[in-house]
């Protein structure tokens, strides 16, 4: 019996729990069990190796083409990456440009997602077709530089994803105009930012013309649109605009949490290179094919920093051409 002193607590001590018996399980080519872990603590956190096994062969294949895998002097794989002793914040910042390379995969092999993505590019309130006929790449990609240089801008601080037509490169794809003057369009294109507190993209959000795709990694997507939306009623400027995250976006974000769990235990020395290989199975995937076989030579100890690794490289370019050119005019 209950009266007014002692209420009735509905469920009381009975709180919901997903079964021990209920497991996520990593197996090997031959159908053996590599590794176990139980769904309720998978979904809370899944343990590196299981994490390595379902992510790492993804992860593998967008460092080897973005080039920051590379060999050291024993021909050991390793991250071209110079760590700060803040394993968390450097795996971060990796993580922008992982980001980028994940959403250029998704819009060219997933058509609407690429339409979805396209309108907010464009500023368009309604989906189109148009888009169909274009690519989508990154201004910053080892890719973008490989195969599309005439759009290969790493210092672009507005642009890190653009579409370039499929029939012709050199034309991209154009914003929606509202007036009359067709030479006022600007090209459509997307600003990507990842982090785990969005005070770190509220910091210099006011200087992007361009949407904003944020990957919350810590939930604070609202926090980041709050703030956005006050700038917005107070500001002179431009308005800024936050793309709202859809199913698709959800996605990348998971992937981009498993990403981060390994980068992170890299950078700790909590696995190396060579276990994330063979726990990815990567050697076995002629889809991927094989990390030593494309990761980019190196003097062994000479790694780089994400976001310097193009300018560097650019400036070795200029070093080498102006020695070149000192050599020359030494043997006239």
């Amino acid at each position: 019996m209950n009266n007014e002193t002692t209420p009735f607590i509905p469920y009381e001590n009975n709180p919901f729990e997903i079964s021990d018996r209920v497991i996520v399980v990593a197996l090997d080519d031959k159908k053996n069990i590599r590794h176990i872990q139980q769904l309720k603590d998978y979904i809370q956190k899944p343990s590196i190796q299981i994490a390595m096994n379902s992510h790492g062969a993804s992860l593998l294949d967008v460092l080897t083409k973005e080039n920051y895998l590379t060999l050291n002097q024993a021909g050991e794989p390793g991250l071209k990456f110079i760590c700060t002793n803040n394993p968390q914040g450097d795996a971060t910042k990796l993580l922008g440009s992982i980001a980028e390379a994940i959403i250029v995969q998704e819009c060219n092999n997933n058509p609407e997602f690429n339409r979805d993505m396209a309108r907010h590019a464009r500023g368009s309130s309604e989906m189109s077709e148009i888009p169909d006929g274009y690519i989508a790449i990154a201004t910053g990609s080892y890719q973008t530089k490989l195969h599309h240089k005439n759009h290969y801008n790493p210092n672009d601080t507005q642009r890190d994803i653009i579409w370039v037509d499929k029939d012709d490169a050199a034309l991209q794809l154009d914003s929606v105009s509202y007036s009359n003057n067709k030479n006022s369009v600007k090209p459509a294109g997307l600003q990507i930012k990842a982090s785990y507190d969005y005070r770190n993209v509220l910091r210099n959000i006011e200087k992007y013309a361009y949407p904003v795709v944020y990957f919350d990694m810590s939930n604070d997507w609202d926090y980041l649109n709050v703030a956005i939306r006050n700038i917005n009623k107070n500001g002179m400027g431009n308005a800024i605009k936050l793309v709202k995250p859809d199913g698709v976006l959800q996605y990348i974000k998971d992937r981009l949490s498993h990403y981060h769990q390994i980068i992170v235990a890299l950078l700790k020395g909590e696995c190396s290179m060579k276990q994330l290989i063979e726990e990815a199975n990567y050697t076995n995937d002629s889809a991927l094919g094989s990390v030593l076989d494309n990761a980019a030579p190196d003097s062994g100890d000479k790694i780089i920093l994400p976001v310097e690794k193009d300018w560097l490289e650019e400036a070795r370019e200029r070093m080498r051409e102006s020695n070149q050119r000192l050599a020359e005019s030494l043997f006239k």
